[in-house]
């Protein structure tokens, strides 16, 4: 009898003022609790807590229940944003397309998955931009566990088109922390204190080394990692961006990543996992020792060091030659350079300005400088190098070559370039007069000009 009160409960209508109101529905198999009423969808556990806008998915509320810090405020506007090309399937000539804002969508349908330890939650956003392209965000969420795992699945059915990108998780409207510092990885990390609504943005992986960023003070902090393992091209973004969210008198802080998928038509996606969650202790070691543990553990990026890794724990750089100055230093002149570094334990010697006019100039036409003493002087100077117990590595460029190489003059551009958008070169210069064009990594040619240079190396 009371099992079947039970479950009449969780259907049962209340008549209040001559009006009909449905009791909130609430599964909590384990600590994990999910409820949904008119109005919000809530997950939670007795960590964390988020909310989300029914009726278009909108993230509403992100709690520290240990805290009890709200972090989001103010303007608060989806927590997806796509790019779709509707011209066309082929995501090879597809272009970034048309901005569909999730906070424009509607929340088509939730889903409820109840686990051993934890719940998972999936949100299902359908005809998205009127097309025939689904968008599902799928949330877990584990006992006593201060972090939230999110995956993010596009469905592409519209035909002659590509979901070229997708901003998501897109945590906006987050509030100003007392004494906050944002950890922005680029390259080995920086810490910012005030960050403000100044709106920072960084590709991975280049330039940076990591994918995890927390924004925090001395008692706590807002965590944000991408557990990709296989390290792919994405976009990081702390602040106010005013092309994704242009807010009239007011700047919403997003913490978001942008993967970009190029989802053609009869075509699936799945992003890598995001982690959002809370830190109950200050400054930015509990998000390192986090990500480190992810780094170690489940990527194994750390299991085996390769050779070329073990013997350049260090280098010294040097110049024979800038573009258009004089000539810095002979072949035979580096021998001592390196030398004189071997007491700090420095043994590598990293040679730069080696060939034809010097460092910045007709790349890949690497011919040996005459004044440096050519093939014969390099030769005898790499003996040297090698007889005291050093090493010497070259300088290559892989990734533009000079318009005014003979290389680059007697290959046929077509298949070697990298364009833009119109069609026209990718062009690089670097203020010393010298005009450069991308090159594709993965074409032929260039690749067979690499090969032949690291055998004359």
């Amino acid at each position: 009898m009371k099992k079947l009160l039970y479950c009449m409960l969780i259907f049962v209508v209340i008549i209040s003022n001559g009006r009909f109101s449905a009791m909130p529905m609430v599964s909590a198999a384990g600590e994990t609790i999910y409820s949904d009423d008119r109005e919000t969808v809530s997950l939670e556990n007795s960590m964390i807590r988020f909310q989300w806008q029914k009726s278009n998915g909108t993230l509403k509320g992100l709690l520290n229940k240990v805290t009890q810090t709200k972090y989001l405020g103010g303007i608060v506007s989806a927590n997806w944003t796509a790019f779709i090309d509707t011209g066309t399937g082929n995501p090879w000539k597809a272009w970034l397309g048309t901005m569909y804002k999730g906070k424009d969508a509607v929340l088509s349908k939730v889903r409820k998955e109840q686990l051993d330890n934890g719940v998972r939650v999936s949100l299902e956003f359908n005809r998205v931009g009127g097309k025939n392209i689904s968008i599902i965000q799928h949330i877990t969420m584990y006992d006593r566990d201060p972090v939230s795992r999110w995956t993010t699945e596009i469905i592409n059915n519209e035909p002659n088109s590509t979901v070229t990108a997708v901003v998501t998780p897109q945590v906006t409207g987050i509030q100003t922390l007392q004494g906050e510092v944002i950890q922005w990885p680029f390259k080995e990390g920086e810490l910012i204190s005030n960050p403000g609504a100044e709106l920072r943005m960084m590709q991975y992986p280049v330039p940076a080394s990591m994918q995890w960023m927390e924004l925090f003070n001395g008692s706590e902090g807002l965590y944000y990692a991408v557990l990709d393992k296989k390290a792919v091209f994405k976009e990081f973004r702390f602040g106010h961006d005013s092309g994704l969210d242009p807010a009239v008198g007011q700047k919403p802080r997003q913490m978001s990543v942008t993967f970009w998928p190029f989802t053609a038509t009869g075509k699936t996606y799945l992003s890598p996992t995001v982690e959002i969650g809370v830190a109950n202790e200050g400054k930015w070691y509990w998000g390192a020792d986090r990500y480190r543990k992810w780094l170690t553990e489940t990527a194994h990026w750390n299991k085996q060091k390769s050779k070329m890794a073990s013997e350049l724990d260090s280098w010294y750089p040097g110049f024979n030659k800038f573009y258009g100055k004089p000539l810095s230093q002979t072949y035979a002149q580096m021998v001592d350079y390196i030398k004189k570094v071997n007491v700090y334990g420095v043994q590598n010697l990293e040679m730069l300005g080696w060939h034809k006019d010097g460092f910045d100039s007709y790349y890949p036409d690497y011919e040996y400088l005459p004044d440096a003493g050519g093939a014969v002087g390099i030769e005898q100077a790499l003996r040297e190098i090698h007889h005291d117990g050093n090493r010497a590595f070259f300088y290559l460029n892989n990734h533009i070559a000079d318009i005014e190489s003979n290389w680059y003059k007697t290959t046929p551009e077509e298949s070697i370039l990298v364009k833009k958008l119109d069609g026209t070169p990718w062009e690089e210069s670097y203020g010393n007069g010298r005009r450069f064009h991308v090159i594709s990594p993965g074409a032929d040619p260039w690749i067979k000009k690499a090969s032949s240079l690291y055998l004359m190396a």
